[in-house]
């Protein structure tokens, strides 16, 4: 009790020693745009005839890099329509970021880690100042680009991509190209999406066989498949991310 009544004690002298001192008021310096226009661009702000600041202006919440690594042999051609189906409501997610939204593959046999070309020529997609034909012509782009070819043959006449799928091979792959240097910005996100339907390699460290994910060619279907190697574990790609373009 003694705590409580010191207190509003103390509290009723700081009110009463604010209350007797004397105040004083100065006008408001004549507000000015100047400043403000000179970083934003002229227009961004305006006097009201109130005397106030009105301001108008738009920014982009923040920047984020995509990468997608699909899977691209014979069992995932249903999963990449299904991707391909629901990629505009995904993407009407992200209209208010700065985005970068690039494809690779599995299959680091041929090309690992390039990205594939859309379909305006571009290896990636981006919509800076957000323009809804852009955005219309991207989730088009995705859609093209996401159901794979090779996949769709494969699935029709056996003539396959790689079944050793190394997802996380290839995007450390990615990093190392030189010519996707540009898609990966300072200071942006990093999103790495994988979409599968079966493990790296399909064999865990350690294990010497397994048949977690038998091929679909029944002549193969009690091979020995390979282990992981450095590069297809998760931790790598934190490394290599790190070591090559020293993310703050």
């Amino acid at each position: 009790m003694k705590t409580i009544i010191y207190t509003f004690l103390a509290s009723f002298l700081i009110l009463q020693l604010f209350g007797c001192s004397k105040v004083g008021f100065q006008a408001t310096p004549d507000a000015s745009c100047t400043a403000f226009n000179a970083e934003h661009g002229g227009g961004s702000c305006t006097l009201t005839p109130d005397g106030l600041n009105q301001y108008n202006y738009s920014f982009r919440v923040g920047q984020v890099d995509m990468l997608f690594v699909v899977d691209n042999s014979a069992s995932m051609y249903v999963e990449q329509k299904k991707i391909a189906n629901q990629f505009p409501n995904f993407l009407d997610q992200l209209r208010d970021l700065d985005y970068h939204i690039a494809i690779i593959t599995t299959d680091v046999t041929s090309g690992g880690g390039k990205f594939l070309s859309f379909p305006n020529g571009e290896s990636f997609l981006s919509n800076p100042e957000f323009n809804s034909s852009v955005h219309n012509k991207n989730i088009q782009h995705f859609q093209e680009t996401i159901e794979r070819p090779e996949t769709l043959k494969c699935d029709n006449n056996g003539s396959c991509p790689s079944s050793d799928e190394r997802g996380i091979k290839a995007a450390n792959m990615a990093f190392q190209r030189s010519e996707n240097g540009s898609f990966f910005r300072a200071g942006a996100h990093l999103a790495i999406v994988f979409i599968s339907d079966e493990d790296v390699r399909s064999v865990a460290p350690g294990v010497a066989t397994a048949k977690i994910n038998r091929p679909l060619n029944k002549d193969l279907y009690d091979s020995v498949f390979y282990k992981p190697e450095a590069q297809d574990l998760p931790d790598s790609l934190v490394k290599n991310f790190a070591s090559l373009f020293d993310p703050t």
